[in-house]
Protein backbone atom coordinates (compact mmCIF):
# COMPACT_ATOMS: atom_id res chain seq x y z
CA UNK A 1 0.00 0.00 0.00
CA UNK A 2 0.90 3.32 -1.17
CA UNK A 3 0.39 6.11 1.63
CA UNK A 4 -0.35 9.96 0.30
CA UNK A 5 -0.89 13.43 1.29
CA UNK A 6 -2.16 14.92 -1.84
CA UNK A 7 -0.06 14.16 -4.22
CA UNK A 8 2.94 13.53 -2.13
CA UNK A 9 4.03 10.02 -1.39
CA UNK A 10 4.71 9.45 2.83
CA UNK A 11 5.55 5.75 3.41
CA UNK A 12 4.83 2.45 1.81
CA UNK A 13 3.65 -0.64 3.55
CA UNK A 14 4.36 -4.47 1.86
CA UNK A 15 2.10 -6.86 3.69
CA UNK A 16 0.85 -10.66 3.19
CA UNK A 17 -2.40 -11.72 3.54
CA UNK A 18 -3.72 -14.40 5.31
CA UNK A 19 -7.81 -15.18 5.16
CA UNK A 20 -10.14 -17.24 7.54
CA UNK A 21 -13.53 -17.61 6.73
CA UNK A 22 -15.01 -14.54 6.49
CA UNK A 23 -12.00 -12.43 7.62
CA UNK A 24 -8.73 -11.91 6.90
CA UNK A 25 -5.48 -10.55 8.63
CA UNK A 26 -2.22 -9.18 6.99
CA UNK A 27 1.34 -8.85 8.64
CA UNK A 28 4.21 -6.81 7.42
CA UNK A 29 6.44 -3.49 7.58
CA UNK A 30 5.42 -0.06 7.31
CA UNK A 31 8.25 2.28 6.39
CA UNK A 32 8.06 6.58 6.06
CA UNK A 33 8.97 7.67 2.67
CA UNK A 34 11.70 8.58 1.82
CA UNK A 35 13.64 7.38 4.44
CA UNK A 36 12.59 5.61 8.02
CA UNK A 37 13.18 2.47 10.10
CA UNK A 38 10.83 -0.30 8.97
CA UNK A 39 7.97 -0.53 11.34
CA UNK A 40 5.47 -3.69 11.96
CA UNK A 41 2.21 -3.52 9.93
CA UNK A 42 -1.06 -5.20 10.92
CA UNK A 43 -4.44 -4.81 9.44
CA UNK A 44 -7.55 -6.76 9.71
CA UNK A 45 -11.47 -7.07 8.85
CA UNK A 46 -13.88 -9.03 7.45
CA UNK A 47 -14.67 -9.19 3.86
CA UNK A 48 -17.94 -7.27 2.51
CA UNK A 49 -20.87 -8.55 1.54
CA UNK A 50 -20.83 -9.24 -2.99
CA UNK A 51 -20.49 -5.80 -4.43
CA UNK A 52 -20.79 -4.29 -1.42
CA UNK A 53 -17.90 -1.80 -3.46
CA UNK A 54 -15.75 -0.78 -0.04
CA UNK A 55 -13.88 -2.80 2.36
CA UNK A 56 -13.30 -1.48 6.14
CA UNK A 57 -10.00 -2.36 7.92
CA UNK A 58 -8.16 -1.89 11.06
CA UNK A 59 -4.66 -1.09 10.60
CA UNK A 60 -2.32 -0.66 13.33
CA UNK A 61 1.07 0.51 12.42
CA UNK A 62 4.26 0.17 15.34
CA UNK A 63 2.74 -0.16 18.77
CA UNK A 64 0.57 2.94 17.51
CA UNK A 65 -3.30 2.86 17.93
CA UNK A 66 -5.80 1.61 15.72
CA UNK A 67 -7.02 2.96 12.75
CA UNK A 68 -9.80 2.33 10.80
CA UNK A 69 -9.29 2.87 7.43
CA UNK A 70 -12.62 2.64 4.63
CA UNK A 71 -11.18 1.33 1.05
CA UNK A 72 -12.94 1.81 -2.00
CA UNK A 73 -12.89 -0.27 -4.73
CA UNK A 74 -11.83 0.50 -8.58
CA UNK A 75 -12.79 -1.06 -11.53
CA UNK A 76 -9.80 0.04 -13.27
CA UNK A 77 -8.03 -2.68 -11.37
CA UNK A 78 -9.71 -5.29 -13.69
CA UNK A 79 -7.98 -3.87 -16.86
CA UNK A 80 -4.89 -5.63 -17.16
CA UNK A 81 -2.00 -3.70 -17.74
CA UNK A 82 0.13 -4.50 -21.00
CA UNK A 83 3.60 -5.12 -22.32
CA UNK A 84 3.49 -2.20 -24.72
CA UNK A 85 1.69 0.08 -22.54
CA UNK A 86 5.05 0.27 -20.30
CA UNK A 87 7.43 0.08 -23.60
CA UNK A 88 9.26 3.45 -23.72
CA UNK A 89 11.80 6.02 -21.85
CA UNK A 90 10.60 6.81 -18.67
CA UNK A 91 12.07 9.52 -16.18
CA UNK A 92 11.76 9.97 -12.84
CA UNK A 93 13.47 13.12 -10.35
CA UNK A 94 14.38 12.45 -6.68
CA UNK A 95 15.99 15.71 -5.35
CA UNK A 96 19.12 16.65 -7.79
CA UNK A 97 19.33 13.00 -9.42
CA UNK A 98 17.53 12.07 -12.48
CA UNK A 99 16.84 8.52 -13.25
CA UNK A 100 16.37 7.54 -17.09
CA UNK A 101 15.15 4.00 -17.38
CA UNK A 102 14.04 2.18 -20.90
CA UNK A 103 11.70 -0.23 -21.11
CA UNK A 104 11.86 -2.61 -24.23
CA UNK A 105 8.91 -4.43 -26.24
CA UNK A 106 9.73 -7.67 -23.85
CA UNK A 107 10.13 -5.89 -20.98
CA UNK A 108 13.71 -5.75 -19.87
CA UNK A 109 14.52 -2.17 -18.49
CA UNK A 110 18.21 -0.45 -18.77
CA UNK A 111 18.98 2.87 -17.18
CA UNK A 112 21.01 5.22 -15.66
CA UNK A 113 20.76 7.96 -13.09
CA UNK A 114 23.00 11.48 -13.24
CA UNK A 115 24.46 10.08 -9.85
CA UNK A 116 26.62 7.17 -12.17
CA UNK A 117 24.07 4.55 -10.96
CA UNK A 118 23.08 1.62 -13.26
CA UNK A 119 19.98 -0.15 -13.54
CA UNK A 120 18.50 -3.25 -15.23
CA UNK A 121 15.89 -5.71 -14.91
CA UNK A 122 12.61 -5.99 -16.20
CA UNK A 123 9.06 -4.42 -15.62
CA UNK A 124 6.31 -7.01 -16.96
CA UNK A 125 2.33 -7.62 -16.79
CA UNK A 126 1.41 -9.40 -13.65
CA UNK A 127 0.66 -13.02 -14.54
CA UNK A 128 -3.05 -12.30 -13.41
CA UNK A 129 -5.11 -9.96 -15.67
CA UNK A 130 -4.87 -7.38 -13.22
CA UNK A 131 -3.49 -3.49 -13.98
CA UNK A 132 -0.48 -4.00 -11.90
CA UNK A 133 3.30 -4.84 -13.46
CA UNK A 134 5.77 -6.80 -11.76
CA UNK A 135 9.00 -4.79 -10.99
CA UNK A 136 12.69 -6.96 -10.64
CA UNK A 137 15.53 -4.07 -10.74
CA UNK A 138 19.05 -4.17 -9.69
CA UNK A 139 20.64 -1.14 -8.92
CA UNK A 140 24.37 -0.51 -9.40
CA UNK A 141 26.20 2.38 -7.71
CA UNK A 142 29.55 2.74 -7.69
CA UNK A 143 30.29 -0.88 -7.30
CA UNK A 144 27.58 -1.89 -5.00
CA UNK A 145 24.29 -3.72 -6.07
CA UNK A 146 21.10 -3.19 -4.67
CA UNK A 147 18.21 -5.61 -5.63
CA UNK A 148 15.11 -3.62 -5.71
CA UNK A 149 11.53 -5.83 -6.17
CA UNK A 150 8.13 -5.17 -6.29
CA UNK A 151 4.70 -3.62 -8.34
CA UNK A 152 4.09 -0.67 -10.61
CA UNK A 153 0.84 0.29 -11.61
CA UNK A 154 0.38 2.92 -14.78
CA UNK A 155 -1.91 6.41 -15.03
CA UNK A 156 -5.11 6.42 -17.07
CA UNK A 157 -3.18 8.46 -19.82
CA UNK A 158 -0.48 5.46 -19.36
CA UNK A 159 2.11 8.02 -19.20
CA UNK A 160 2.91 7.96 -15.71
CA UNK A 161 4.59 4.74 -13.83
CA UNK A 162 4.28 4.59 -9.82
CA UNK A 163 6.21 1.58 -8.65
CA UNK A 164 6.67 0.91 -5.11
CA UNK A 165 9.36 -1.50 -3.96
CA UNK A 166 11.64 -3.36 -0.91
CA UNK A 167 14.82 -4.96 -0.72
CA UNK A 168 15.11 -8.71 -0.48
CA UNK A 169 15.55 -8.44 3.48
CA UNK A 170 13.19 -5.57 4.05
CA UNK A 171 15.13 -3.42 5.35
CA UNK A 172 14.42 -0.77 2.91
CA UNK A 173 11.60 0.58 0.67
CA UNK A 174 10.72 3.33 -1.38
CA UNK A 175 8.34 4.24 -4.20
CA UNK A 176 10.09 6.21 -7.70
CA UNK A 177 7.12 7.99 -10.00
CA UNK A 178 7.97 8.19 -13.47
CA UNK A 179 6.63 10.01 -16.67
CA UNK A 180 7.01 9.43 -20.26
Amino acid sequence: MVYQNGSTVTALAQASLSQSGNGYTSVGKYYSVPAGTPQDYNFSGSLPAANAGTLTTSVTIGTGTVTVLTWAYSKTYETAATQGSVQGRWSSTLGANSLLWDVDGTGKLAGTSTTGCIYGGSITPNANPVAVLDVAVTENCAGTSKTLSGIATLNGAKTGLSLAYTTPDKAQAGVLVFSK
